[in-house]
């Protein structure tokens, strides 16, 4: 996918590479899809469907800087990513708590939280990502969508 190689977007790509390269004590994938959000699950292209054909998926997005200015009135930025996690599961509950074969949702959220949470992405220009909030995005019986919001400090050279 072309980008244009800002600071967001590759903090974004290494998020996605690493929930990407998770995998479970069997050596298969944690998630069928783990990658930048592209408007996989978009209404009016399936739905419901497309989001059983990603799961358990990662979609990665960042969202607009949040700032603030400090006593001396420099600029003090906060880039804000987005982790959807999502999955299915064809028995009730399943999806959110998990069985014997299947991860729920509650070990997708630790899972990332492990991968992500005060790790540095390896692009100049920012500090550690660190969680910070998360939302309930839909659950059903047997679907479970769970956003957690992370944010790493910019540094931008005088």
């Amino acid at each position: 996918m072309a980008n244009d190689g800002s600071i967001m977007v590759q903090v974004e790509k290494f998020i996605a590479d690493r929930l990407a390269s998770l995998v479970k004590p069997d050596e298969s994938k944690v998630f069928k899809k783990a990658v930048a959000w592209d408007y996989q699950i978009d209404p009016t292209k399936g739905g419901i469907e497309a989001f059983v054909k990603y799961a358990p998926f990662a979609f990665v997005s960042f969202l607009p800087p949040d700032f603030t200015r400090q006593g001396d009135y420099d600029l003090d930025e906060k880039l804000i990513f987005c982790i959807a996690l999502g999955t299915v599961s064809g028995k009730d509950g399943v999806a959110r708590k998990g069985d014997a074969d299947n991860y729920g949702i509650s070990k997708l959220y630790d899972l990332t939280v492990a991968a992500i949470d005060r790790v540095h992405p390896g692009v100049t220009g920012c500090n550690d990502l660190h969680i910070f909030d998360t939302a309930l995005v839909s659950e059903t019986k047997r679907s479970y969508c769970l956003q957690l919001y992370f944010e790493s400090r910019l540094i931008r050279s005088q």
